[in-house]
């Protein structure tokens, strides 16, 4: 198509660039500029769309829904990032395991749901008990 409307320009002998005055030039220089600004927020209010997404998606990758706490994966990075750290610091740490005595029981009792609200309310009071740059998380599954 574009090779067509070239040809025909050049056989019949017509400039390839039409004439535009200075006025047409000067009279189209804000469009370009409200253009370029129109594409600079939008594509800016995308990117922010797509960075709260993107860290919307890793909290739910590393958290665990119904408990609030980290899940699995993230507890093991967080324990190899504390393991790592005392290795260069030489410093103290700790690091606790809390088992629910006869929890198979409740839920095979009471079911799932009741389950669920034990484990919900432990995971409370361990949120309540530690400080924030602590964090507890399941070592094993439920």
């Amino acid at each position: 198509m574009l090779a067509v409307f070239m040809a025909t320009w050049l056989t019949q002998g017509m400039a390839l660039f039409p004439q535009v005055s200075q006025r047409t030039m000067y009279a189209t220089l804000p469009l370009i500029g409200i253009y370029t600004v129109a594409l600079s927020v939008l594509t800016n209010s995308i990117a922010m769309r797509l960075r709260f997404k993107s860290r919307e998606l890793e909290r739910i990758a590393m958290m665990d829904p119904l408990l609030d706490i980290a899940n699995r994966r993230l507890l093991e990075k967080r324990i190899d990032h504390e393991l790592h750290k005392l290795r260069q610091t030489c410093s103290d740490s700790a690091l606790m395991f809390i088992d629910i005595d006869n929890f198979k029981e409740v839920n095979d009792r009471y079911g799932h749901k009741v389950g669920d609200m034990l484990l919900v309310t432990v995971s409370q009071s361990l949120h309540i008990a530690t400080r924030p740059e602590r964090y507890p998380g399941p070592a094993g599954r439920r």
